[in-house]
C-alpha cells in the first residue's frame, strides 16, 4: 500500500484536478540557479562546499537522511568534513534548504550508475528528505533509531524494500515533506525539462536502501507527472517559449 493522504493538506483525501492546481501554482521557480518562493524570495540558502562540476542534467534522486533532525540533516551536508551534500533537504514540516547551487554537482549520489550513466553525482540533482530510515525493534518492542531515538508505532511502517526478502521497520515520510518535494520537482522538471526520478536505491542498488518502501514512490512520481500535464495549457498561455512543459501523458493517480 501507499501511504499519501492528501486530507491534512486540502482537507480530502482523493488527488484531483484542484490539488494538482495547487501544486502546480505553489510558487517555486527557478532563478540564476536558485529556487525561489512566490513572492520572489530566495528559499533559505546555506551554502555547502561540498560540490563540484556538473555535467548535464538527467536525473533527479531522491534520498533520506538516516539524520536526527533537520537542522543538524542540512548542518552535516555544509561540513566539509561530511564530503556529502544535496541540492536541497526537505523536512519533516515541510520545510525547505538549498545547500548547492543548481549549476554545480552535489556530492549525493556515490558510486552509482544507472539508465546507461555512472557517477550521478554529475548528472543530477540530489535531494535529501529528513528521516530516520530502517528501524529497529528491541527486546521491548520498541522502535529505535541506529542512534537510539524511540519511534512511535504511528509513525513506523512494516514492510519489504524491493531489494530485499524480509520486512523490517521504516520510519514513515510525512505528508508534508511529500508535499514540499512535489512541488520542488514540479518546479525543477519545469525549469530543466522532465527530469527522469529515481530513489538512491535504484541508482546504487546492493548498497543504499533510501528513501525506502515507506516512501511512496510509484504515487510520487504519478502525482507529478498528472500534475503536469493537468496544467500545461495554463503554462503555456503564461510561458509560450517553454519547451519542456509537456509530459507524456499518464493516467490520474488512484485514489
Amino acid at each position: 500500500q501507499l501511504d499519501l493522504d492528501y486530507t491534512k493538506l486540502y482537507g480530502r483525501k482523493a488527488f484531483d484536478a484542484d490539488i494538482a492546481a495547487q501544486l502546480y501554482i505553489r510558487g517555486f521557480s527557478v532563478r540564476g540557479n536558485h529556487l525561489i518562493e512566490e513572492h520572489g524570495r530566495k528559499v533559505a540558502f546555506k551554502e555547502s562546499p561540498n560540490c563540484g562540476r556538473l555535467e548535464r542534467l538527467k536525473y533527479i534522486v531522491l534520498h533520506s537522511t538516516a539524520g536526527a533532525k533537520y537542522s543538524s540533516d542540512v548542518d552535516w551536508m555544509c561540513n566539509e568534513e561530511a564530503k556529502v551534500s544535496a541540492h536541497f533537504v526537505v523536512g519533516r514540516n515541510g520545510e525547505l534548504t538549498q545547500l548547492v547551487a543548481l549549476n554545480k554537482s552535489a556530492m549525493h549520489a556515490g558510486k552509482s550508475a544507472y539508465g546507461g550513466d555512472t557517477n550521478l553525482n554529475s548528472c543530477s540533482i540530489g535531494i535529501e528528505l529528513s528521516n530516520f530510515s530502517h528501524l529497529q525493534k528491541n527486546e521491548r518492542g520498541e522502535w529505535k533509531t541506529w542512534f537510539g531515538q524511540t519511534v512511535d508505532d504511528e509513525n513506523v511502517r512494516v514492510c519489504k524494500h524491493k531489494h530485499e526478502e524480509f520486512d523490517r521497520g521504516w520510519h514513515r515520510y510525512t505528508n508534508e515533506q511529500i508535499e514540499t518535494a512535489s512541488a520542488l520537482v514540479i518546479a525543477l522538471r519545469r525549469e530543466f525539462g522532465p527530469l527522469e526520478i529515481a530513489g538512491h536505491e535504484d541508482i546504487a542498488t546492493g548498497r543504499k536502501v533510501d528513501p525506502g518502501p515507506a516512501f511512496p514512490m510509484n504515487k510520487f512520481v504519478q502525482v507529478i507527472e498528472y500534475t503536469e500535464l493537468a496544467n500545461v495549457d495554463t503554462e503555456a498561455r503564461h510561458n509560450p517559449a517553454k519547451k519542456n512543459v509537456a509530459p507524456v501523458a499518464r493516467a490520474k493517480p488512484a485514489e
